[in-house]
């Protein structure tokens, strides 16, 4: 997204050629993560949850930092990190909740405490 496309956004953002230095072809990157996801499915279908949930632990960005879950009603509190079936556990004000699907969206920037 062009610089100025974002002055319209009211939150922290960035894109890939920010991060990466380097323009992406957007075509190639559908592809390759098209590519990993059917890898990954087949070697849950294959293998289970077990390794994919380690890694996914390993590298989750979420756990620990205030989040609000779209839905009906939103859900908002602290990530707890991802179940067995691999829905987000958010810690509210009147306990766990359990997310299957939505929109998460970061209400802190910067690290986890």
């Amino acid at each position: 997204m062009p610089m100025g496309e974002g002055d319209a956004i009211s939150r922290p953002w960035t894109d890939l050629r920010t991060v990466i230095g380097a323009n992406i072809d957007r075509n190639e990157l559908a592809g390759r993560l098209l590519s990993q996801l059917a890898e990954g499915l087949t070697e849950v279908d294959r293998y289970g949850m077990g390794e994919w949930l380690q890694r996914w632990r390993r590298w989750d960005y979420l756990k620990g930092r205030s989040v609000v879950v779209d839905g009906v009603p939103p859900v908002t509190g602290i990530a707890a990190g991802i179940d067995e079936g691999g829905a987000l556990l958010v810690n509210t004000a009147s306990g766990q909740s359990v997310v299957a699907g939505g929109e998460a969206s970061l209400l802190q920037i910067g690290g986890a405490p």
